[in-house]
């Protein structure tokens, strides 16, 4: 009986320090991610006694939620700039908010706005937007991804994975063929709260920086050449500006389509080799231009807000508003909508 008893303790005990690891995550998710709380030494002492073995993970999101909110001197006469959404017909729910949204809080001015869908969905999309009176271009995806290439991901993908993988190459494809000064590119389940400059005439920008680290994302960049593993910082930000000039430095002489062509194979090598997870728009754009051009961005906090729940359109633009001010911007992605 007494060796149940211990056998019961150490279980409870075993899984309390299985679990521990949430306490320094929901202490920043809760109080700073927000825009004008940091946290100090203390926080990092306490997180790291609390969970000792997670050191790089726990200082990188202390040095991410230590940054500035805004980026300073960045005024916005680098020119007009364009808003890319890739979308698909689950996320219409919050596209014409994450449109108004973008738009209203973008300190330099708009030009054009563009939208990514299935080509089944490109009706349904017009028709939504002027429903809600927004003059925008849809694209289908066919016309930005060569058909061989969709196909080589769908095979070696399959279902929802090859979804995701696919709208990471769209919105590369559009950013390395656009003629604008910078492509800002939002995901279509994200609202942006406060109002930013996003590039000024000496193509400086800020860089958002995120806490999240998928070892496998840094390792595949590793593979082709950009930026380091570990990183120092990561940029899956839910939103990003990009300088298409710049971003066409990874070319290396190849067409659009050659390099799309070449990113896809290397990203399906890759995946028969095991690797599970990638992100070759935010990262693969940010990694570059923090090595190749340290004067052209800021480094920025974050300070997004994922929101649990499911919301009809103007209940979102509540919850947005609620935490205006407080969050640079929030998120409602489909898996938290349940």
């Amino acid at each position: 009986m007494r060796v149940k008893g211990l056998t019961t303790a150490s279980r409870i005990i075993s899984q309390i320090r299985n679990y521990s690891w949430y306490f320094p995550f929901l202490v920043w998710t809760h109080r700073y991610d927000r825009r004008g709380v940091k946290p100090g030494l203390t926080a990092l002492i306490l997180s790291l006694a609390v969970r000792p073995r997670s050191f790089s993970i726990i200082y990188r999101r202390w040095l991410a939620t230590r940054l500035p909110p805004e980026a300073s001197n960045i005024e916005p006469d680098g020119g007009a700039i364009e808003l890319l959404i890739v979308s698909h017909s689950k996320d219409f729910v919050t596209l014409p908010t994450c449109i108004k949204a973008a738009v209203a809080s973008s300190l330099n001015t708009v030009s054009d706005i563009v939208v990514v869908v299935p080509d089944l969905d490109v009706q349904a999309c017009q028709d939504l937007l002027i429903l809600h009176d927004l003059q925008a271009k849809v694209v289908a995806e066919t016309s930005l991804l060569p058909e061989a290439l969709v196909g080589d991901l769908k095979s070696s993908f399959g279902g929802a994975r090859h979804g995701w993988i696919l709208q990471q190459l769209l919105a590369v494809s559009h950013c390395l063929r656009s003629e604008s000064k910078g492509v800002l590119l939002v995901d279509a389940d994200t609202i942006l709260t406060h109002p930013r400059s996003w590039i000024n005439s000496s193509g400086v920008q800020p860089l958002l920086v995120s806490s999240e680290y998928t070892p496998d994302y840094y390792a595949f960049l590793e593979e082709i050449g950009v930026g380091s593993n570990p990183p120092k910082h990561t940029f899956v930000t839910h939103h990003m500006l990009f300088q298409p000039e710049v971003f066409r430095e990874l070319l290396g002489g190849l067409s659009v389509d050659g390099f799309l062509g070449e990113l896809g194979r290397q990203i399906t090598d890759s995946r028969d080799r095991g690797r599970a997870a990638f992100c070759v728009e935010f990262e693969l754009y940010a990694q570059h231009l923090l090595k190749a051009h340290p004067s052209r961005y800021q480094l920025v906090k974050f300070a997004n807000r994922p929101v649990y729940g499911e919301f009809a359109a103007g209940q979102m633009v509540r919850e947005a508003q609620n935490r205006q001010g407080v969050f640079s911007s929030v998120s409602f992605h489909a898996y938290l909508r349940s």
